[in-house]
């Protein structure tokens, strides 16, 4: 269970804005996130599950689960990663479970916007250390559809930064 930080929080206009979360994967996988119910205090329904949909992608069980991410990911989803490759939901499916890497996650300046109704936009900055060594500091943004009464994201993009 996710436990959440009092963040700050800003106005963007377009969206909410979220700041300072951070992922650890060292088992067990326990979000250090903070005040579970301030932070969630802050955001509004959509803004809260489609958050949590993308904290669940950065976690180790979900990221090596196959299953879960096929109910996560849509059918035509596509990824331009940070590498500046572009992967399908099939590339998704076959690598990123059989990951070894040992990947911490710090998320910062969440924010949304919704183009329509069944269409949310989540941008975000993330810092990726990987195996304790290497970071990457990248933007990210994740087009989130709703599919018959559940959320799937059909499109992601990082940007490296640093």
């Amino acid at each position: 269970m996710a436990e959440w930080s009092k963040a700050p929080v800003s106005k963007t206009g377009r969206g909410e804005s979220f700041s300072g979360v951070r992922i650890s994967p060292s088992p067990p996988v326990v979000l250090s996130i903070g005040e579970s119910e301030y932070f969630k205090s802050l955001m509004n329904d959509l803004t809260k599950t489609i958050y949590e949909l993308e904290l669940s992608l950065l976690k180790p069980e979900v990221r090596s689960s196959r299953e879960a991410l096929d109910k996560l990911l849509a059918d035509d989803f596509i990824e331009l990663g940070n590498s500046g490759n572009k992967y399908m939901k099939a590339d998704i499916l076959e690598r990123l479970p059989n990951t070894l890497e040992k990947i911490q996650y710090v998320v910062s300046d969440f924010a949304i916007d919704t183009p329509s109704d069944n269409i949310v936009v989540a941008t975000f900055k993330t810092e990726r250390t990987t195996d304790g060594k290497e970071k990457v500091i990248s933007l990210r943004s994740s087009h989130w559809r709703n599919n018959d009464g559940g959320w799937q994201m059909f499109f992601h993009h990082a940007t490296p930064i640093d």
